[in-house]
């Protein structure tokens, strides 16, 4: 089974006790809104994510994980 980074492979097999996930497309994305929201004084959160060895194929924390392909 291929669940992804390397990092969680790692976490399935116990060199790691959790990840924390940061969601890297949606900080870029969020990072462009914001700029331009700051204009008129808006704006959003992103938000993290926690990856233990029983959630890494959630669909939360996929979105969460670094994709190499869009």
């Amino acid at each position: 089974m291929d669940a992804g980074p390397v990092q969680v492979q790692q976490l399935e097999q116990g060199a790691a006790q959790a990840l924390i996930a940061q969601k890297p497309s949606k900080i870029g994305v969020t990072g462009v809104k914001n700029m331009l929201a700051a204009l008129t004084g808006g704006g959003e959160k992103v938000g993290t994510g926690t990856v233990t060895r029983d959630n890494p194929n959630t669909p939360e924390i996929q979105q969460a994980l670094y994709q190499s392909k869009c």
